[in-house]
């Protein structure tokens, strides 16, 4: 189930709701630094180093990437065959990466400062996360899916409106066999967060004091990550991708006429949004 909120991931990138973006994007500065402190508990010092490593952080990806991600946005609505939308999503994902190689540069120095009881709190705050991904803490598996498929519902109605009952048979179906999926795939990808999560923060603490070493390390893990998982943790990566693709690229397919003019509405409105956060970042 977890593959078929892809959508709504994607949109995620900043806040869901049009009212809640727009308050993100005037205080976009308190609230990541806020987020920061409360994973890693930084020290004020720190949430100072932190701020100015996102404000040079967020204008290089303004000026290197956010033309490139609107026009893929703005192409979204347009794609009216799974290829085309599955293609979308996959350059959109491959722009998130970057992102993330480049903030693996930005933060470098921050990173290789923190200390050990800063990485053992770092690490607790992630695996406390995981916790909304476990089907055993959530009611059972079946229990935890019900709950998911409800959450994938209301969040595309957001985006598409009305569903048809087709739409809402796809995203209630369980996990497709044909993609080598099984009845454990919310463990699968579960075990696939601890492990990734478990790479980074080895290389936190490997390279402590050494930013340089770091940002290297990061940018590997970040752009080749199947180098340091394991033949599970690749396996599952790769699943979790062709998943993504595959359902997400036919669930854009599939919209009528009403539901194409919906999303264009509010990949409008997104895109509205994301130039507000560019003039923001230009004039803080």
């Amino acid at each position: 189930m977890k593959a078929r909120k892809w959508l709504i991931a994607l949109m995620a990138v900043t806040v869901s709701g049009c009212s809640m973006r727009r308050l993100a994007i005037e205080n976009f500065q308190w609230l990541a630094t806020r987020a920061a402190a409360n994973f890693a508990d930084l020290t004020s010092p720190q949430r100072d180093q932190f701020q100015n490593d996102l404000r040079s952080f967020s204008q290089r990806i303004r000026d290197k990437q956010l033309l490139p991600f609107i026009k893929l946005l703005d192409a979204l609505p347009e794609a009216r065959d799974t290829t085309a939308a599955a293609a979308l999503i996959t350059e959109l994902n491959d722009g998130f990466r970057l992102a993330a190689s480049e903030a693996c540069g930005a933060f470098a120095s921050l990173m290789a400062g923190l200390s050990p009881a800063q990485m053992d709190y770092f690490q607790r705050k992630l695996s406390e996360r995981n916790e909304k991904y476990d089907p055993r803490r959530n009611g059972g598996l079946a229990a935890y899916r019900l709950e998911r498929k409800n959450e994938a519902k209301s969040n595309a109605e957001d985006w598409f409106g009305t569903l048809n009952n087709d739409q809402i048979a796809f995203l209630d179906q369980p996990p497709a066999t044909d993609f080598g999926a099984s009845d454990s795939l919310e463990d699968e990808y579960l075990a696939y967060r601890v492990e990734s999560q478990r790479v980074f923060v080895d290389i936190l603490r490997a390279r402590r004091g050494h930013p340089v070493e770091l940002e290297r390390d990061c940018r590997t893990f970040v752009e080749r990550p199947d180098d340091l998982l394991s033949a599970r943790g690749r396996k599952s990566r790769d699943l979790q991708r062709e998943l993504r693709s595959k359902t997400g690229g036919a669930l854009l397919a599939s919209l009528d006429p009403s539901q194409r003019a919906h999303f264009r509405r509010e990949i409008d409105r997104l895109i509205r949004d994301l130039n507000a956060w560019s003039a923001h970042i230009g004039n803080p």
